[in-house]
């Protein structure tokens, strides 16, 4: 095929595929709309349609990959122009067979798409004809009237009333109160209490008691207020009006009012809710019960009024198991019941209401042994937990903006007890996402039937090899290689242009990277193994990987092929903690300025490893050390800082400088030619020092504690000092 016929094929495709992605958008743009605003979350009749229609559209993305330099190229938002673009591409598919089955995959996913579009028309899922079914609340609106006791809240309980009774309110009329926590856990029960409270009726005026549930309406809820009152509000809609009744109720008065179950409020609407409440007296309290703390900051509440809820302890969560499960007048439990309390109360996870749920079970299953039984069986499979838990977490589930709740579906992967670890899982998700942002052997034709695959994680095998058809998965974009035994990465690896996070560490059996590593142009993390001796191989062209965020380790080479110190130079992006190791290799004083570690602002942790299996043979240039790890100085914001085996005899002065502000952690290991230590006592923040293995170190004196504006005041924040191996120290000292 000739050159220039196989591009106009290429654009042809394109515009093709490209057509199609722009109608089937508008298709579900106009099937969403009738389903209302994506923040109001909804229950649809039907959404097969729809899920069909991502399936399509999952293709067609697929499709737009795998077509010669579409692969990182964003769908138009606008109809391109080239309606005659799919009769073209489909006539020049049926004249050359080797393009026959991408025609003809293109021609099934159009007639997939009439089809849906045929369905949504017989549906008339228009914003005229839509049906929208609101979810109903997933718990009954809350009163003021508390029941039953308090178990395990009596500080938080003290803690409250304090608040409401001290008339404190720094120069306002009124003080927001916020009780937060999770689902739950307690917060409307705790304020029920403290407004039954004798003490806090006397104080207040007037009493209102509001339960938000879904929103804030600003005229429903004035209209509470007025109403709780005394006044009777029937016949008036009008906010002006209510307004004016409000103020009129509230003046010279001092108010407590709670709105419990606040989810949201606007900035906005709540400044128009507070209007009418600035006429009452001094000391006057809004209390508001939320999962949210940043509802209370928006309504105004400082940290000194915050009150956040903790899970109750075992024994607590037991007391009112047994207080829902027997008669107040005889709390008699049987014998076997009694002896498994703590495990009763384990299985409630210092949840009251789960607590009350299970002991709704035991009182309908007074038998002990039949309790016993349903204790070893899972309780939290049982229907009567099922029915009260699950629509409160299903109401936090759908507060959730529309990602997340994707997000929360994709967790139901892993199985129940699974230990996440928080970095690991933020990139398995984001390997799901659309992109803008087992074995010994793996089997080669594997990959060959999972081209749609976005993660692939084998970590933790005993595999030591990976087929070269991995290359085939130009759609993956987490690839978990951690703990394996690889030696080598096979260079297709480099064709996955789509690559976000490769995951190496504790890979110790890798011995180098593939050469081609600079096309991976969207890699933001590379986990590498780190160890006192590395010999991994790392190309020159990492330091084009510009985008990267993570570089966890990084071996200077001592060869001009690989990569030099220099190579980091443009990964300003660097986060998180970086292990430079082979700096005995760095023979140029440039190499090591190159590097730009001073501009590397959001690094916190920084390894600096002078080690080599060879540096104890050779003779080393002292001078060139000292230069080289003045060179190196990294930002102020680092946290934690290790220098192992240097070889120089004196430390730079930026070491104790007092500008690294939040340097916590400083461990200085195998410096063995020095012979004084930095003026580590000038760091204001230094919690962490470990001095260990400096063999001509033989006093410590007034130099650790240095000059400067602290003078006498060394060490400010010193918690922990540990000495190691520092056989020849004589004088331990400041005198």
């Amino acid at each position: 095929m000739a050159s220039q016929e196989k591009r106009v094929f290429v654009a042809n495709l394109k515009a093709s595929l490209e057509s199609f992605l722009f109608a089937a958008r508008r298709l579900a743009k106009s099937a969403l709309a009738p389903l209302g605003p994506s923040s109001e979350p909804c229950a649809l009749v039907d959404d097969d349609q729809l899920r069909r229609l991502e399936a399509k559209l999952q293709r067609v993305r697929a499709a737009l990959r795998t077509t010669p330099s579409a692969s990182l190229r964003t769908p138009p938002e606008s109809p391109p122009s080239s309606g005659s673009a799919s009769s073209a591409t489909l006539n020049a598919a049926s004249r050359t067979s080797s393009r026959s089955s991408l025609g003809l995959k293109i021609k099934k996913i159009w007639e997939k798409y009439e089809e849906i579009a045929s369905d949504r028309e017989a549906l008339r899922l228009t914003p005229e004809d839509g049906v929208v079914r609101p979810c109903s609340s997933a718990r009954p609106p809350t009163s003021s009237l508390s029941s039953g006791e308090l178990y395990g809240r009596e500080d938080d309980l003290q803690r409250l009333l304090e608040l409401l009774l001290s008339g404190e309110c720094g120069g306002r009329v009124f003080t927001v109160v916020s009780v937060v926590g999770m689902a739950g856990v307690g917060k409307t029960a705790l304020v029920q209490h403290a407004c039954s409270d004798r003490r806090v009726r006397d104080f207040f005026d007037c009493y209102v008691w509001i339960y938000s549930g879904q929103g804030v309406d600003v005229v429903s809820v004035t209209k509470t207020m007025v109403q709780a009152c005394g006044r009777d509000t029937r016949d008036i809609t009008e906010l002006r009006l209510l307004q004016g009744l409000l103020v009129d109720l509230l003046k010279g008065k001092r108010f407590l009012i709670v709105l419990d179950e606040v989810w949201s409020i606007e900035r906005s609407v709540w400044e128009l809710l507070e209007v009418p409440l600035r006429v009452a007296l001094q000391g006057s309290r809004v209390i508001i019960t939320s999962r949210n703390a940043e509802v209370g900051m928006i309504m105004g509440c400082d940290q000194r009024h915050q009150l956040r809820l903790n899970c109750l302890s075992d024994a607590n969560c037991w007391l009112i198991c047994k207080s829902y499960a027997f008669d107040v007048n005889k709390m008699q439990v049987c014998p076997k019941l009694a002896s498994q309390s703590e495990e009763i109360g384990k299985r409630c996870k210092g949840l009251p209401l789960v607590a009350k749920t299970v002991g709704g079970l035991i009182r309908c299953n007074p038998d002990g042994e039949k309790w016993w039984e349903l204790l070893q069986s899972d309780v939290w499979s049982t229907d009567e937990l099922v029915n009260e838990i699950l629509p409160v977490a299903r109401l936090s589930y759908d507060h959730l903006p529309p990602h997340l709740r994707k997000c929360f579906a994709y967790f139901s992967v892993f199985p129940k007890g699974f230990v996440f670890d928080k970095e690991e899982l933020i990139r398995l998700w984001m390997a799901q996402a659309d992109g803008s942002s087992l074995y010994v052997k793996i089997p080669y034709d594997l990959f060959l039937h999972l081209e749609c695959l976005r993660t692939l994680d084998v970590s933790n095998t005993s595999i030591n090899e990976i087929p070269s058809s991995i290359g085939n998965l130009i759609h993956l974009r987490y690839l978990g290689l951690q703990n394996t035994k690889l030696e080598r990465i096979p260079e297709s690896v480099c064709g996955l242009l789509n690559l976000q996070t490769l995951d190496l560490k504790h890979s110790h059996y890798l011995n180098e990277l593939p050469r081609g590593i600079r096309y991976l142009i969207n890699l933001r993390h590379l986990e590498l193994p780190v160890s006192e001796y590395p010999s991994i191989s790392i190309p020159s062209e990492l330091e084009l990987l510009t985008g990267l965020q993570t570089l966890n380790a990084f071996h200077v080479a001592d060869n001009s092929v690989d990569c030099s110190i220099s190579g980091l130079r443009y990964l300003a992006n660097l986060s998180g903690e970086l292990h430079i190791s082979g700096l005995m290799n760095i023979r140029c004083v440039q190499d090591a300025v190159d590097a730009h570690m001073c501009n590397k602002l959001k690094l916190r942790k920084l390894v600096l490893n002078c080690w080599s299996l060879a540096a104890r043979s050779q003779s080393l240039d002292v001078h060139t050390s000292n230069l080289v790890l003045d060179k190196l100085q990294p930002h102020a914001n680092l946290e934690d800082l290790n220098i192992k085996g240097y070889c120089g005899d004196k430390f730079p002065p930026w070491l104790g400088d007092s500008c690294f502000i939040k340097l916590t952690s400083v461990i200085l290991e195998g410096c063995e030619n020095c012979y004084v230590l930095p003026a580590l006592g000038q760091l204001p923040s230094l919690k962490y020092l470990v001095i260990q293995q400096m063999e001509k170190v033989e006093i410590i004196g007034r130099e650790l504690i240095g000059h400067g504006g602290m003078q006498d005041r060394g060490f400010p924040a010193l918690e922990r000092l540990d000495i190691r191996k520092m056989y020849d120290l004589e004088i331990y000292g400041t005198e």
